[in-house]
């Protein structure tokens, strides 16, 4: 990881996904540096990812997914100037090597699962459906539907 911490961005208004930025630091073996001219390559990861509530024996388990990753030449090249997030791969000697070998190390990692928090404490509750939803301003709001037996409502009315 370089000195940028990881965030999301919650931009766009309706959307079920946030934007992930990682600023990467991939060190270069020996005979790489000579051909690329830098002891490392620096670029910018931005990627899709989404919340989703899976249950695993009564327990909810929050995941975090990667739906989509951008590897647009202007992102991996430049970066995001404008979040401050600039990439290393522009002054590069072989561009397009390094471009090719970045998309290929980041292809296998579309829609795999990036964290699975298990939490405990709601595992009586059956989450049957959670859908979040962005509202265009950072914020990302969860609108959640609660199933219960009729045991545990006449539990609660006591």
């Amino acid at each position: 990881m370089g000195p940028h911490k990881p965030f999301i961005r919650l931009e766009d208004k309706g959307s079920q996904y946030g934007t992930l930025y990682l600023d990467m630091i991939y060190p270069v073996k020996s005979a790489e540096r000579l051909a690329l001219g830098a002891k490392e390559v620096r670029f910018i990861l931005a990627m899709k990812v989404g919340l989703i509530i899976k249950n695993d024996k009564r327990t909810p388990i929050f995941s975090i997914n990667i739906a989509e990753i951008d590897t647009s030449d202007d992102t991996l090249i430049y970066g995001k100037p404008e979040l401050g997030l600039v990439s290393g791969i522009q002054k590069l000697r072989f561009k397009k090597k390094v471009l090719e070998r970045v998309r290929a190390e980041l292809k296998d990692f579309l829609f795999t699962e990036v964290l699975a928090l298990p939490y405990r404490p709601l595992g009586g509750l059956d989450l049957d459906k959670v859908d979040f939803v962005s509202d265009g301003q950072g914020r990302m709001n969860a609108l959640i539907l609660l199933k219960a037996d009729e045991n545990f409502i006449k539990k609660m009315r006591k």
